[in-house]
């Protein structure tokens, strides 16, 4: 495995968060999970396997009991149009045949809460990722990632095409900075960090997939 840039070139604005690599991988990977692992079960159809069970094409570090894939977080340049759009449901978004054999309907709770909730949506033209790994084997399971991010149905995060080429280091989880070393990823307190790094914060949150 070597240091590798990866870039998703895309064709529309980019909703939510910006996802992690290794997360994308192993969803695409995990929809063959039969073929790539024998014997390997789902608990259930939304639920997702022990994290590091899919032998995904990025190097792992073990740290503690959590296998660590080599890979930073996404990387953007500054959007051009940074905003929020919102997503929202109410009652006059269900159909009548759904609600027809009922009396009373709870708007406040349930199925059929409405909401209105904020969608940061960011234009820009790439997010890039570093990680150690695989190249042709990336290359072959991102191919059928044809979205990232939040919201996908709705036309957001559209890939034209992936883009993945040579590194000349690995800055999969420390980048280099005239200020000192710079954080690329969540990593677990365990971690022993580099002296002089910046760009951090102590959180909670996943270091490995599902992150959320």
């Amino acid at each position: 495995m070597k240091p590798l840039k990866i870039t998703a070139w895309l064709d529309a604005p980019l909703a939510g968060e910006i996802p992690m690599l290794d997360s994308i991988v192993e969803w695409s990977m995990s929809l063959h999970l039969d073929s790539i692992c024998p014997g390997v079960k789902r608990a259930g159809p939304d639920e997702p396997v022990e994290p590091g069970t899919i032998p995904i094409p990025i190097r792992r570090r073990r740290v503690g009991r959590f296998p660590v894939p080599l890979c930073s977080a996404g990387i953007t340049p500054a959007p051009i149009i940074d905003t929020h759009e919102h997503f929202h449901m109410s009652m006059s978004g269900i159909r009548a045949t759904e609600t027809c054999d009922r009396r009373v309907l709870s708007v406040k709770s349930g199925q059929h809460r409405s909401y209105r909730l904020p969608l940061r949506v960011r234009v820009v033209d790439r997010v890039c990722w570093y990680v150690v790994g695989r190249a042709k084997d990336l290359r072959r399971w991102l191919r059928g990632v044809p979205a990232v991010g939040k919201k996908t149905a709705y036309g957001y995060g559209l890939v034209a095409r992936w883009e993945v080429e040579p590194a000349g280091e690995d800055w999969s989880w420390f980048a280099p900075s005239p200020a000192g070393p710079v954080l690329m990823r969540p990593l677990p307190a365990e971690v022993d960090l580099p002296d002089g790094l910046i760009g951090y914060r102590r959180w909670f949150g996943s270091p490995v997939p599902p992150y959320w």
